[in-house]
This record gives C-alpha cells, sequence and structure tokens, in this order.
C-alpha cells in the first residue's frame, strides 16, 4: 500500500479502469432510481437489498471503481444493516491496496466504514465490524508515512480515526484543501460532533494511540505541515483528540509547534509593511495553524499569541491569507486582559483594514467587545475616524449610512461642503457592512448608532427594508435591548405611507412581520390602519397574504374591538413571559453549588401552549397593574356629520 495509484491502463483492454458494460450500468442506475422513489413497506425494501448485495456479491471492488456506479453505492450503503456491511466490507478490501488508492472506490470504502463505526456504536454485529475495523487499522499502521500523503488513502486513514475515537469531524474540515478552495463564499467551520453513545473496544483506543506515536514519530514531520494532502489528516486527528482526550491534543499540538518553529519564526521588529511568517502566509499551513490555535487550551493560547503573534498584528491582519488567522485568534480570545492588549494594538490600524477589504477582522473584533463586554465605546470611535465622519460631530449621523455601502464620508458624500450634504451615489447595501452592523447593535452603549440609523432618510429606509442585507440591519435594530418604544415607534412613523409597498416585497414583508412582532398596540394600529383598506390588493400578493393573515386584518376590518382584545391579549403574554424569565433565577447546582443567574429576552411571539399556561397563571394571580397606556389608545374619533 505503499503510496500505490489508480493505473489509468489497468486491467481493461480500452484503457479505461472501472468501465462497465451498458447492462451493469444499467441496472444500477434502476437500483438508484428504486431507493430515490422509497418502499411501500420495510419488507419489500429488506428484499430489494438482500437482492442488490446478493448481485453485488464478489464483485464489490470492481463495480466501486466506476464513477456513476461509486455514488450509487455510497446511496445503498445507507440503507444496508450490519450484516450487509460486513460481507460489502469483506469483499471490498480482498485487495484493500487498490480499493483505498483508487479515487471512486476510497470513498465507497469511506461511506462502509462510517456506516461500521455506526453499528458498533450501537452494538449491532459489534464483534464482527470491530475485528475488521482492527484489521484494516493494522494495516494502515503500517504504511503511516506514505498513507497520510497520499489523495486518496489519506480519506479512508481520517475515517478509521473517526471510527476508533467515535467522534465525526465535519466534512469541511476533513475534505480537501482543493475541495475546500472551490467552496468559494462560504467559511470553514472547524468542529466536531460527537455520535459515540456506547463505550468502544479497548482495542481502538490502543490503536489510536499508536497511530498519534507513528505520526509524531515521522522525520519529515515539518514538510507535512505545509502538505496539502497530510495537513487535512493532522487537522482531523487533532479535533478528534480535543473532543476526546484533550491532555493528548495539547501533547500533539507542541510537538507540531515544535516542528514548525522554522517557519512560525517572529520578526524582531516587525513593521506594517512587513512579510509574515511562512506558515501564516501559506494556504494549506495558515488552516492548520488556525486548527491549533482553536485547539489549544487557555493557557497554550497565551503562550502562543505572546510568541507568535503579540507586537506583530499589523502585517497579519493585513495580509490576505493571514487575517484569517486573526479572526479565529479573535473567536479565541475569552478574557478582558486578552482583548485589551489584542484591541490596543489593532485600533490604529482600521482604516487601513477597510482600505484592504478586511472587514471580517472588524466584524470578529466586534464579536470579542460583545462577549467579553470591553471596549466597545472605543471600536465605535475607531470606526468612525476611520470612515472620516468623528469630527465635526455632525457628520457622526451618517455613520450607518456609510457602514452600510463601506465607504468613507469623502466618497460617498463628496466634495459637498454644504451643512446637509447629499450623497454622489444612491445608498448601495454591503453585506459585510450590514454584519458589522448588526454586531454594533447588540454593544451596551449605541446611542452613537441609533441616532445615526434614525436620521436615514424614509426612501433609503424603504430601500433598506426591501434589501436581503439591509433588512437584518433593521432587525438588529429592533432587537436592540437599549432601543425604547419611542424610538420604535419614531422608526414606523418614518415609514408611514410604505407599509404596502413593504408587504408586497419579499424581504420587506419580513421586515412587516419583525415590526409587528415588537410593536406595542400603538405601533401596531399605526401599521393596520394604513393596510386595512388595501386588503384585497394584499390578498392578492405572493407575500402579502401572509402579512393579511398574520396581522389579522379581516378581523381588524369586521371586528375592530375583538382585534384590539386578541393584540392586549398577546401583549399581555409576551410582556408576563418577559418578566418570568428576566428575572434573576438562581439554581444551585448538587455538586459544586455554583450559582447560575439566567437572563433571557423574549423577543418571540407566544406559542398556543405559554398561551394556556398563562390563562391559568391569570386565574390564579391578579396583576395590580394595567395594561400599558399603549394597549389603551383607541382609534381616532371621527367627526359627527351635522345633520
Amino acid at each position: 500500500m505503499k503510496g500505490k495509484k489508480g493505473n489509468k491502463h489497468e486491467g481493461k483492454p480500452d484503457g479505461r479502469v472501472g468501465r462497465l458494460d451498458e447492462s451493469t450500468i444499467g441496472y444500477y442506475r434502476r437500483v438508484s432510481d428504486a431507493l430515490k422513489e422509497g418502499f411501500e413497506e420495510e419488507e419489500h425494501r429488506s428484499v430489494f437489498l438482500k437482492n442488490v448485495f446478493n448481485e453485488l456479491k464478489d464483485k464489490e471492488l470492481e463495480i466501486s471503481r466506476n464513477q456513476t456506479a461509486s455514488h450509487i453505492l455510497e446511496d445503498l450503503l445507507q440503507y444496508a444493516d450490519a450484516s450487509q456491511i460486513e460481507e460489502f466490507i469483506n469483499g471490498i478490501t480482498k485487495d484493500l491496496e487498490t480499493a483505498v488508492h483508487d479515487r471512486f472506490a476510497c470513498h465507497v470504502v469511506q461511506t462502509a466504514l462510517s456506516k461500521a463505526g455506526n453499528f458498533i456504536q450501537s452494538g449491532e454485529n459489534r464483534s464482527a465490524l470491530s475485528e475488521l475495523i482492527l484489521k484494516i487499522s493494522k494495516t494502515f499502521l503500517e504504511f503511516v508515512e506514505d498513507v497520510v500523503m497520499d489523495t486518496y488513502a489519506s480519506h479512508v486513514f481520517k475515517t478509521i480515526i473517526e471510527v476508533l475515537s467515535g467522534v465525526k469531524v465535519t466534512e469541511e474540515v476533513s475534505r480537501s484543501r482543493l475541495s475546500r478552495s472551490q467552496q468559494r463564499g462560504k467559511s470553514v467551520e472547524a468542529t466536531t460532533d460527537k455520535t459515540g453513545q456506547e463505550q468502544l473496544p479497548e482495542e481502538f483506543a490502543e490503536y489510536l494511540n499508536e497511530f498519534i506515536s507513528k505520526i509524531k514519530e515521522l522525520p519529515n514531520l515539518s514538510e507535512l505541515l505545509l502538505h496539502p494532502v497530510a495537513s487535512t489528516v493532522l487537522e482531523a486527528l487533532l479535533l478528534v483528540l480535543h473532543s476526546t482526550d484533550e491532555t493528548k491534543c495539547q501533547k500533539l499540538s507542541k510537538v507540531v509547534l515544535k516542528r514548525c518553529s522554522n517557519v512560525l519564526q517572529k520578526t524582531e521588529s516587525p513593521t506594517q509593511d512587513s512579510k509574515p511568517p511562512l506558515l501564516m502566509v501559506d494556504t494549506i499551513g495558515s488552516h492548520l495553524l488556525e486548527i491549533l490555535i482553536r485547539v489549544s487550551s487557555e493557557k497554550e493560547f497565551r503562550k502562543l499569541y505572546k510568541k507568535h503573534f503579540a507586537g506583530c498584528l499589523a502585517p497579519i491582519m493585513l495580509h490576505t491569507i493571514a487575517n484569517h488567522i486573526v479572526q479565529t485568534i479573535l473567536q479565541k480570545v475569552s478574557t478582558e486582559e486578552q482583548l485589551e492588549m489584542i484591541f490596543d494594538e489593532m485600533y490604529n490600524h482600521f482604516e487601513d483594514l477597510l482600505a484592504v477589504n478586511h472587514i471580517q477582522v472588524l466584524q470578529r473584533l466586534a464579536e470579542a467587545c460583545v462577549r467579553v463586554g470591553i471596549k466597545q465605546n472605543e471600536f465605535i470611535e475607531g470606526l468612525l475616524i476611520a470612515f472620516h465622519c468623528y469630527d465635526p460631530k455632525s457628520k457622526q449621523t451618517s455613520c450607518v449610512t456609510l457602514l452600510c455601502s463601506l465607504k468613507t464620508y469623502d466618497v460617498y458624500y463628496g466634495a459637498n461642503e454644504e451643512e446637509t450634504p447629499k450623497p454622489v451615489v444612491s445608498l448601495p447595501f454591503n453585506i459585510q457592512g450590514s454584519l458589522l452592523l448588526q454586531q454594533m447593535f447588540k454593544f451596551k452603549n449605541c446611542k452613537t448608532i441609533i441616532s445615526s440609523f434614525l436620521a436615514v432618510s424614509p426612501d433609503d429606509l424603504v430601500a433598506m427594508a426591501c434589501n436581503s442585507c439591509g433588512s437584518h440591519i433593521i432587525d438588529a435594530f429592533l432587537q436592540c435591548a437599549v432601543v425604547g418604544e419611542k424610538k420604535r415607534e419614531q422608526f414606523v412613523q418614518k415609514l408611514q405611507g410604505n407599509f404596502m409597498k413593504l408587504c408586497c416585497d419579499k424581504n420587506g414583508s419580513r421586515t412587516i412581520d419583525t415590526m409587528w412582532k415588537f410593536a406595542n398596540l400603538k405601533i401596531k394600529f399605526i401599521i393596520i390602519e394604513e393596510l386595512a383598506p388595501k386588503d384585497r390588493l394584499l390578498q392578492s400578493d405572493r407575500y402579502g397574504r401572509f402579512i393579511f393573515k398574520n396581522l389579522a386584518v379581516d378581523l381588524f376590518k369586521k371586528k375592530k374591538n375583538e382585534w384590539k382584545e386578541l393584540q392586549n391579549r398577546e401583549i399581555r403574554k409576551q410582556r408576563m413571559l418577559k418578566e418570568l424569565v428576566s428575572d434573576s433565577v438562581e439554581v444551585k447546582e448538587k455538586d459544586g453549588q455554583e450559582e447560575v443567574r439566567k437572563e433571557e429576552l423574549i423577543t418571540t411571539d407566544a406559542s398556543d401552549q405559554i398561551g394556556e399556561i398563562f390563562d391559568g397563571i391569570a386565574k390564579k394571580k391578579k396583576t395590580k397593574s394595567k395594561v400599558l397606556d399603549e394597549e389603551d389608545v383607541l382609534e381616532p374619533k371621527k367627526k359627527k356629520k351635522k345633520k
């Protein structure tokens, strides 16, 4: 099994490996169609699977090497029982070397092994399947150095690690670097999903430890750190150990970091134009370094940051590839001391980050400020300076508009020196700017952002509500903890005359729904009074009909008093639920006697079950306070016509 690759001209006279005749490939296509259509009875499916696996017997490897048939087999194995999986693995691993080095068969082997791991954990055919896994693991153990660097066998190796540990690494992490790079616009999260429930055989842990020892002792480990295939194996192993054995994970991390010290050497006196270390700027090594940061303990993270990052963040966060490492560091930060150190180093480079379009770094910094709870005012101040709208103070009212478009004040308004300058371009919405604003609305003190938001013109607010990025900014404003009823009412009044337009728009209708959830009776009355005369148009629209139903427009037109009672009841339920949950509840744990404070903000509608609970509470307990003043707001009185 030493680095063997599938030979194009091997085994077939026409020079194509895995080629099947038309009747065979037609049979497996019909199998695929039958699986997609499903079966009316379980018995029919069992008979069908039994027949297919009988047909497949002794031809597992041959069929698996065909591109079309291999995908069908991967789907078929999901329906197989434990005995069928055992028989299939026995068949395909008769020539294990060919199976794991073939570009299509290796994925079929992966699926079969993963399914076998699930059965082992559930206790089905445990003994026989465990023996198979151990047999394959023993073979891989002899050729670790070659397997980790092989494009196809490495996938099978990662699956074996998962089965031995009982931990499933997410597909985005286990996928090859080339495959990940093809997923443009999608963030790759290094997470693990524990699938094991029962204790695994002791031999599994022994073999896993042997694999770890073999990898640590590899003479070319430093080269593997930058290898496009081997690095993904190391990442998977680190994540598995992070979930199963933290001590071993930290030991492996130390070995890896020690081996890569020559490509992670920090510049002695770095400047903004200094080049970051090789491991940080390499597309392969940087991703491995991100994983090392994520799995590091609190103590090791402090050491790692102090040794390799402190004092030289500027060139790293401005680099095209290395900036992702800074994002990972910011996600890892958990203490005030760490955040203060990092924030102070980044503060003077906000505008530089905007210039190179590394807005995600600022997003991660904003998230850290929310999570740790410090440096929020300084963050807003630094951002206003970066957008050239900090001084004079009158410019600060335009910060939301500038963040939406990710343009500085000079670019957006041009050289206009008027007291109320007009933009030289229409308001565009940038997804990164939208995400940044959403984080800033979570700050404890975001009065500057709120004032700027309310200063946006009605036309721009309508455009924002009807935009897929902008509508989420409005959601964040409405959910903001420091936004009171008066501010919400002020916002709704600015949209008056445009509610119908919003209701008939895909994103605008979402905005109306969110406004309704957070509205008091006065605000609800403003909205529905404008929509009620246009009920027919509302019902005929694909989006408006949902608003018609959610707002109970028909009930409002026919029985206003009943509509008002319904809204009062819903407001009362939400208010009571909020009061119950927002009270600090102290729970003493039996073992540690620790006190836990639970505070939540209820922003969603009360369900029917919650309604029943509150109806029961209302009968037992009479509330002294009356309904909010807004609940008593009546519709405007019409003037009596003179006789």
